[in-house]
C-alpha cells in the first residue's frame, strides 16, 4: 500500500491511537482540489464518531478542525493561513496528547526528542516506522474526546 495514490484512502488502526502516537501524513494536493480532509474515526460503521476531522480548505485559505460526536458536529476550530499549495507535496504530523491532538507540518525545527516516538507499519499517505521528529506545531489543537480511533480516512474534494 505504501506509495499508492488511491483516494479516498481508508486504513484500519487495529491498535487504535494512544497518547504519544504520531501519525505522519504525506501527499500531494491535486491542482484542482478545493479542499481535502483526514478523519480519525472511532469505528468502520457508517456515520461513526470522528475524534479528529482535519480539513485544509485551499478555497478558503484556512484549516478547519472538528469532532463528530453522537451524529453531531462540534464547534469548528479554524487556523489562520494555510501551508498547503496546489500541486505541491505536504507532510503533516498528527500527535495524540492527553488533551487531544496537535497538528503541524514536520519541516520545522524539532521540539520533541525523536527517540520518544516509534510507530511500526506503513500505509498509503501515512508513513510510520523510524522514529519521527515533531516540528514546531502549526496549530495547537485541543479536542475533548477520548483517543479511541480505529480508522484513518483521507478524502480529496475538488
Amino acid at each position: 500500500m505504501a506509495g499508492s495514490s488511491n483516494v479516498p484512502h481508508k486504513t484500519s488502526l487495529p491498535e487504535g491511537i494512544r497518547v504519544g502516537t504520531v501519525m505522519r501524513i504525506r501527499g500531494v494536493v491535486p491542482d484542482k482540489a478545493g479542499r481535502f480532509y483526514v478523519n480519525l474515526l472511532c469505528s468502520e460503521v457508517p456515520g461513526s464518531e470522528a475524534a479528529l476531522h482535519f480539513n485544509p480548505r485551499l478555497d478558503e485559505s484556512t484549516v478547519v478542525f472538528n469532532t463528530l460526536e453522537q451524529g453531531a458536529w462540534g464547534r469548528e476550530e479554524r487556523g489562520s493561513g494555510i501551508p498547503f499549495q496546489h500541486g505541491q507535496p505536504f507532510d503533516v504530523l498528527l500527535i495524540a496528547t492527553e488533551e487531544g491532538f496537535k497538528v503541524g507540518p514536520s519541516h520545522f525545527v524539532k521540539r520533541l526528542p525523536s527517540a520518544r516516538v516509534m510507530i511500526p507499519g506503513s500505509w498509503d499517505r501515512v508513513s510510520h516506522g523510524a522514529p519521527c521528529s515533531a516540528g514546531s506545531l502549526l496549530l495547537p489543537l485541543t479536542l475533548p474526546f477520548p483517543l479511541l480511533c480505529s480508522l484513518f480516512l483521507c478524502q480529496i474534494n475538488t
